[in-house]
Formats: C-alpha cells, sequence, structure tokens
C-alpha cells in the first residue's frame, strides 16, 4: 500500500475584521486519511470557549469560526496536520 504525504491545496488567509462580524478562517488538504488536525493561536494550543468558536472538518477543508471577534481574538492562528510520514502546517494572521 501506498503511503500518502499530505499537502495543502488551499491554505489559511490572513483576515482584518470589525468587532461583531464573524470570521472563518479556512483551508483545504490533499488528503485527510489518518490525519489529526491540531489549531494553535500565537504558538500555543487553541482553546475553544463554548459559543464563541467553532472547529469543523468537511470532507478535506479544515474551518475555524470566530464569532462576535473582540480585540483578544488577535493573533496568529495556525493548522497543523498530521499523519504518520510528518506534518505540514498554515497559519493566518486576525486582526481585529
Amino acid at each position: 500500500m501506498k503511503k500518502i504525504w499530505n499537502e495543502f491545496v488551499s491554505v489559511l488567509a490572513d483576515k482584518q475584521v470589525t468587532e461583531d462580524i464573524d470570521v472563518i478562517l479556512s483551508c483545504e488538504a490533499k488528503n485527510t486519511e489518518g490525519v489529526k488536525a491540531k489549531w494553535e493561536k500565537n504558538d500555543r494550543s487553541f482553546q475553544c470557549v463554548a459559543d464563541k468558536h467553532k472547529i469543523r472538518q468537511i470532507g478535506t477543508k479544515y474551518c475555524l469560526e470566530i464569532k462576535n471577534p473582540e480585540k483578544e481574538d488577535e493573533g496568529k492562528y495556525t493548522l497543523t496536520l498530521e499523519n504518520k510520514l510528518g506534518s505540514v502546517s498554515c497559519s493566518a494572521m486576525v486582526t481585529v
């Protein structure tokens, strides 16, 4: 069986938003077989807050939604995809 390495088809894009307008960061991977996804904010593990953040995977697309962004939501958001063959990451800056 051929081992499949992963790469991004599309990467996260920087977002400049105003308060109270939801923001969605999204990207798409070439392969999701055996992949573990990990989100970080400012190089630290990202913790979702109920009714504030929503993380979704739909097929090969990964999304992070921030509802009603505020100044404290500013920062660098990174998605890392890992499998047995290694990892790939992409990042975006969110400015409120």
